[in-house]
């Protein structure tokens, strides 16, 4: 399962190149930890190295905030069976043309700012602003979200894994802006477009980690049948 000939930490370490503006992408289920634990620790290992990182999220990229997105989902149910699944289909939720050109830019190491995006913090409205400004001496740049295997430039794509019990309770923890049904909603949105994304998208991944405990684990490669689990219903009371 896990691939004792190299640590995380020798994982990020190859992917420190002086002069280079480095891409990877972190991507894994919703909740499996890629913002909140692995990004920061891939960050603070390059800086550990002398070598420059910063993380940018797939989120910034969405169309809509929170609020407008759930208005715009509420209106398909009502149009039709057919716009309710487009609107739920989460591939819809985001601008991928503009993060491919932003990557693109960054690659090329050049600065840059966006403005009015994504704030998780402001509870998912448009409020934040971001930039990225690559220094001479190279830099890694943390991608990650659900959604960017599809995507093209990257150096690295790396699977953060987590069992789906450890996810919704991480997802429970996180979105606090989201309660009871409105949690396990979403979780099943997102689980059901994860489902179908992956598998789709697998080849394109090249290493694999294990977040479900502190301390992540570099492992072999594995399937995505292995990865999802797509039998897991949560109860309500887990919630």
């Amino acid at each position: 399962m896990y691939d004792e000939s190299r640590t995380f930490g020798d994982v990020i370490g190859d992917l420190c190149v002086s002069g280079k503006v480095t891409l990877l992408a972190l991507t894994g289920q919703a909740g499996a930890g890629k913002t909140n634990h692995i990004a920061p620790l891939i960050v603070a290992e390059a800086e550990k190295r002398g070598h420059h990182s910063c993380r940018l999220g797939l989120d910034v990229f969405f169309r809509l905030s929170s609020r407008d997105r759930a208005t715009w989902i509420a209106e398909g149910d009502k149009k039709s069976s057919a716009e309710s699944l487009r609107r739920r289909d989460q591939i819809n939720w985001w601008d991928f043309g503009k993060a491919q050109t932003c990557l693109n830019i960054i690659r090329q190491g050049k600065p840059l700012r966006l403005e009015e995006v994504y704030n998780r913090e402001d509870g998912g409205e448009l409020t934040r602003t971001e930039e990225v400004i690559p220094p001479d001496e190279g830099m890694l740049l943390v991608f990650d979200g659900v959604a960017v295997c599809h995507l093209e430039g990257f150096d690295e794509v790396m699977y953060v894994h987590a069992p789906a019990e450890i996810r919704l309770e991480r997802l429970r923890e996180r979105d606090v802006h989201r309660k009871g049904e409105q949690i396990l909603e979403r979780f099943g949105i997102t689980q059901e477009f994860e489902c179908h994304y992956f598998p789709e998208y697998w080849d394109a991944i090249t290493s694999f980690v294990d977040n479900s405990v502190d301390n992540p684990r570099v492992m072999q490669q594995m399937s995505h049948v292995t990865a999802l689990n797509r039998g897991f219903v949560p109860e309500k009371s887990t919630l």
